[in-house]
């Protein structure tokens, strides 16, 4: 079992917080929606913290590795933390019969990290998958993804502090990617430039 506090960017103790558990390979980013709380061993397991910001989460594997985050909540009353925030992704792993009781997460903001892909004319690609991946961690997977619109933007949200590198990719284009650091609440503005794929007109 693991169990912790979590508390908001100047350490008061948020209670209503959903604290997520995916186990082994992460595909995708981590949030309440993508983890069943009714079978932990095989995908993932959902707590939420107590008046005092208290979680515990039984029944998870030993000898895995376990992704844990404090997600977002709309609930939270907005003098604990802001709607956008959330904490980084621990990694762990228990022996067997092990309890951790220092599993604990801090609620950071989040920022959002736009730009525009363009090709090598400068006009805009549309339909360009992109995907953020945090970097310097051993989790397989994405922070956020999202497609550019007709002007060649996108915009993902829900990033904290950290060093990311986006991917964009579209079948008639060469994949290209871009590393960045969210420092603070900034992120940089990202422009990308798309080279066409070799027997593509």
């Amino acid at each position: 079992s693991i169990s912790g506090t979590v508390r908001g960017e100047r350490g008061q103790a948020v209670s209503g917080a959903p604290v997520i558990v995916s186990v082994g390979r992460v595909r995708g980013t981590i949030t309440a929606s993508n983890v069943d709380d009714d079978t932990p061993r095989s995908r993932g397991a959902v707590a939420v913290s107590d008046d005092s910001g208290r979680y515990r989460i039984d029944g998870l594997p030993p000898e895995e590795t376990l992704y844990v985050v404090a997600d977002p909540s709309p609930e939270l009353d907005a003098s604990q933390a802001q709607s956008t925030a959330r904490s980084d992704v621990l990694a762990l792993e228990l022996r067997s019969g092990e309890a951790r009781e220092d599993v604990d997460l801090r609620l950071m903001p989040t920022v959002s990290v736009e730009g525009r892909v363009v090709d090598t004319d400068g006009r805009p690609v549309e339909d360009v998958r992109m995907a953020v991946q945090r970097l310097g961690m051993r989790m397989r997977g994405t922070w956020g993804a999202t497609r550019t619109d007709e002007d060649g933007h996108f915009e993902v949200d829900g990033l904290v502090a950290g060093r990311y590198r986006v991917r964009a990719t579209h079948d008639d284009y060469l994949t290209e990617r871009e590393e960045f650091e969210v420092v603070g609440d900034e992120a940089p503005l990202q422009e990308l430039v798309l080279t066409r794929a070799a027997g593509v007109e």
